[in-house]
């Protein structure tokens, strides 16, 4: 769900910048360099692991195998610095 709301609010971005329809992708460090957002370093690392783990979690055969790599201290690592880019997000929007 965290790779689901950040790509929802980069495509939000994207329609604000431009009042067109965003592109049909979930691939979220192609929808920022669209954004010409600029986000610090390590939040721009975090949206490039959260891309590649976005990809499994949409499959349920490999739902398994992501509950094994992404245990719950990580999953809660990963929710506090996604709520971190939602902010950066929020404020090129508002």
């Amino acid at each position: 769900m965290i790779h689901l709301a950040i790509e929802k609010s980069l495509k939000a971005v994207l329609v604000e910048n431009s009042h067109e329809t965003p592109p049909k992708i979930h691939n979220l460090v192609l929808l920022l360099k669209q954004t010409n957002v600029q986000l610090p370093e390590p939040l721009n690392k975090f949206i490039m692991r959260l891309s590649m783990a976005g990809v499994s979690l949409r499959y349920p055969e490999e739902l398994s195998k992501t509950l094994e790599k992404y245990p719950k201290s990580i999953a809660q690592e990963y929710l506090k610095t996604a709520r971190e880019v939602l902010e950066c997000l929020k404020q090129k929007v508002i």
